[in-house]
């Protein structure tokens, strides 16, 4: 029997691409048609465009049938899996490969590795040595052996790095745990196969030092050093010279001076002592593991401090702490030889600013290695109005001029049309010799991204650096690629490069760049939206009190954003709707209706990124509510649900829309409101009744129908008369305060038919005489506003799941639900 989930199939790709079916090994043919099913393996249990797959394969010049050649692959891969041929399944957008947990080997070692990190920053390093262990057992090879294409080759290069730092990470447990010649054992090979890789030098250095070699660890230095000047015509990096200055003047130490690597020092260490009990080894991996930057990771029982080293602690130095053998660290290397300048190398933070601990934990970590001399990457990802900019400024206060320099450029749309605008913009605030040359950088060709990146060098070469590029998503395509190249030399210089971008989605270039700081230890950080204690407590400092529970209800709404939290907020105290009592900040329930045209004008201005023919169809989802069907959204805009499918999937991938349920939904009730919002009441009107009539005429009930009506001063015309002398009887049993008030308007018009005119006038009187109004009466267009549109709710008050359109929905979300 044939399985359709996975199970039984196993997939490896950490060496050669093979594929098992319980203990029966599975041919999977040629190069080419593995590397269709690799990629399907890497995004397993996602769907995988047609368009994904083609550039993942064949890359920017696909052959021209290549998409009946992804045809003709899949159909060989699924003959090539038998049994387990269900596993890889076709969807309306491209195909998906169906994988049980843990039968890929890279969710395994990632799993694993992941461990290891999470036990080293505990200060357990036997355990973390084993979990590390068995990560790195899993491979039998280079990843995706014998395969080519864009896809695989990205890949190879990212789980390469993540091996490499895997090895580095057991190689310090190892160290911890007194294993020396393991680590020479294991980092000795490693050292010849990544010659700039200086903390594979370093590690090997110290292993040898502390194992009683210091003249081999001199000679590991020298050959770097030698290395680095023929090839690149550079020093070694301040970590790496620190460490040789402290081993060379504790080798010359007179001999009556104690010796560095015994626990209990007389009360004046030398100098050399000092230093090399202070030497943290450099570790991108610190904060990631969880290492908090003011703290050490303690020691297990039962071992002793080697030397007063701390695994990996590149922070403490900065921060000035004391070490577990009693001795404080050295300060940063460049700190009193920095320049002063007036250029403006900070930015403003937000007043109230609240939560972000973690985030700024790492951030704060990160610029302290930098200071010691050890570069990174980090790369902030979030909506509109989330606090990229905020965090990144809190960060980053009071850092430029103390152990680094800072250099801060802001990308927008207009820049996009000239090369390297906003790199230019980030180094004209940057002072240094004259060695770094000029800013006046020309063209967008490979010579000028060079001519970059030999300035960043050559500014990295006076202090350490520390380059913010806010808004990447508008940066010209010049700037991207030397920050593509910059990310690479992070691991030679002392280069802290930091981004804040929305998500990534839609943009190819720009996922790229973020795999690219993946592959090399940097760091992604994803902010999603503050919980209620946060968004309330900055609410507070707004409105000048703890908020109430009506103001609790409202700033939910803003859904943690504090973008829209503080335009919230700063409205209700403008209009004069906040009344503080005894500490407690309140507004009457009404005061939330209206929303400050400052929101709606931000929010607006969040979907500038999506297309003209995605605004127009949202807009008219906007019509039906926060939430809507693909169906309804099709009998509205008179388009096929097929011709929708392209529009809405980029409004997913811009995290726009999501799926909710059986229906998609506006992530933000806030998105609808300025979409809505943006078009006058007469369009409004006008659009309303031509919806209503789509819906009817789609099968729609009768008080989707009749929300339509009342939701704006629609015109009662010839049809809506015809529709509500059919309908009257239904809209009345479900909302008599509705079909009152239609019935109202109907009859005011004088229907020119008078069997029409008496039977809706009938119905009113009917409806007045049963007193059904009472529990219901509303202004008019209050229940659509209320209840269909959300603006209090975020679901419809009576869910109709009779239309058809159910099914399209449905369709829609199976076709791009499991990758989104």
């Amino acid at each position: 029997m044939a399985t359709t989930t996975g199970d039984g199939l196993r997939v490896r790709v950490l060496g050669p691409v093979r594929a098992w079916l319980d203990d029966v090994e599975r041919d999977l043919g040629a190069a080419r048609r593995r590397t269709v099913f690799a990629v399907l393996a890497g995004r397993a249990d996602r769907v995988v465009s047609r368009e994904e797959l083609v550039d993942g394969v064949w890359g920017d010049a696909p052959p021209a049938g290549a998409v009946g050649s992804l045809h003709t692959y899949v159909s060989g891969l699924r003959r090539a899996l038998g049994p387990a041929r269900g596993a890889l399944v076709s969807r309306s957008a491209g195909y998906s490969l169906r994988l049980a947990e843990g039968a890929l080997d890279v969710d395994v070692f990632e799993r694993r590795r992941a461990e290891g990190q999470r036990l080293f920053a505990a200060g357990e390093w036997a355990g973390a040595r084993a979990a590390l262990g068995e990560a790195l057992a899993l491979w039998e090879g280079v990843a995706y052996e014998g395969l080519s294409g864009p896809y695989v080759e990205l890949e190879r290069r990212r789980l390469g790095e993540l091996r490499l730092g895997a090895i580095e990470l057991r190689a310090r447990a190892a160290l911890g745990l007194g294993r020396f010649t393991e680590v020479i054992t294991q980092v000795r090979p490693l050292v010849d196969e990544h010659p700039w890789y200086e903390s594979l030098r370093e590690l090997l250095m110290l292993a040898l030092h502390r194992s009683g070699r210091p003249a081999e660890a001199l000679e590991v230095y020298r050959d770097a050093r030698d290395a680095l000047l023929a090839d690149q015509g550079l020093e070694p990096g301040p970590s790496l010279r620190h460490l040789h200055q402290v081993i060379t003047a504790e080798t010359t130490a007179p001999p009556h001076q104690p010796a560095a690597h015994t626990p209990h020092a007389a009360d004046h260490p030398t100098a050399a002592h000092d230093a090399l009990a202070g030497h943290h080894l450099p570790a991108a991996h610190d904060a990631l593991a969880g290492h908090h930057p003011m703290t050490g990771p303690r020691v297990p029982a039962g071992h002793t401090p080697l030397a007063g080293h701390h695994l990996p602690a590149a922070h403490d130095a900065l921060a000035g702490h004391t070490t577990l053998a009693g001795h404080r660290a050295p300060v940063a290397q460049h700190a009193s030889a920095l320049p002063t300048h007036s250029a403006e190398t900070t930015r403003p933070v937000p007043a109230g600013f609240v939560g972000r601990t973690g985030e700024i934990a790492l951030l704060r970590s990160l610029v302290a290695d930098v200071r010691a001399g050890r570069g990174g990457a980090v790369w902030v990802e979030g909506d509109p109005g989330i606090g990229k900019s905020a965090l990144l400024a809190l960060a980053l206060a009071g850092v430029d001029g103390d152990g680094a320099r800072v250099a801060w450029g802001v990308a927008d749309e207009m820049g996009r049309r000239f090369p390297l605008h906003v790199i230019t913009e980030c180094l004209d605030g940057v002072k240094a010799s004259p060695a770094s040359g000029r800013r006046g950088f020309a063209g967008a060709d490979a010579a000028a991204v060079e001519q970059v990146v030999a300035v960043v060098e050559a500014i990295c070469a006076d202090a350490p650096l520390i380059l913010v590029v806010d808004d990447l998503q508008w940066a010209d395509d010049s700037s991207l690629l030397v920050w593509h190249r910059l990310v690479a030399v992070t691991r030679r210089l002392p280069l802290l490069l930091a981004a804040a971008s929305r998500p990534t989605a839609g943009r190819r270039d720009l996922a790229r760049l973020r795999r690219g700081v993946e592959a090399r230890a940097g760091h992604v950080v994803a902010l999603g939206p503050l919980d209620d204690a946060d968004a309330e407590d900055l609410v507070a400092h707004v409105v000048g009190g703890r908020p109430g529970p009506v103001l609790r209800g409202i700033t939910r709404r803003a859904a943690g954003n504090p973008l829209y939290l503080r335009e919230v907020a700063h409205g209700l105290v403008a209009r004069g709707a906040v009344r503080v009592v005894d500490g407690v900040a309140d507004v009457d329930p009404a005061a939330g209706d209206e929303l400050p045209g400052s929101l709606l004008a931000a929010v607006g201005r969040s979907l500038d990124f999506l297309s003209e023919d995605a605004r127009q169809v949202l807009r008219s989802a906007a019509l039906l509510g926060v939430e809507f069907r693909v169906g309804e959204l099709a009998a509205v805009t008179g388009r096929s649900v097929l011709d929708l499918a392209s529009v809405l999937e980029e409004a997913v991938a811009g995290a726009v829309v999501v799926e909710a349920g059986e229906e998609l939904a506006f992530r933000h009730p806030y998105l609808r409101e300025a979409l809505y919002g943006a078009m006058s009441a007469p369009v409004r009107a006008a659009l309303h009744r031509q919806a209503a009539q789509a819906l009817a005429d789609a099968g729609a009930s009768v008080d989707r129908v009749a929300a339509h009506l009342v939701a704006e001063p629609v015109p009662v015309d010839a049809w809506v008369l015809d529709w509500l002398t059919a309908h009257h009887a239904a809209l009345a049993a479900r909302s008599p305060g509705i079909a009152a008030d239609l019935l109202g308007r109907a009859t005011d018009t004088d229907p020119a038919d008078a069997r029409q005119r008496t039977t809706l006038s009938t119905a009113l009187a009917t409806l007045r005489h049963a007193g059904g109004l009472e529990s219901e009466q509303r202004p008019r267009g209050a229940a659509f506003h209320h209840g269909v549109h959300g603006r209090r709710l975020n679901r419809r008050p009576v869910p109709d799941r009779s239309c058809h359109a159910d099914t399209a929905t449905a369709a829609f979300c199976r076709a791009t639900g499991p990758d989104r």
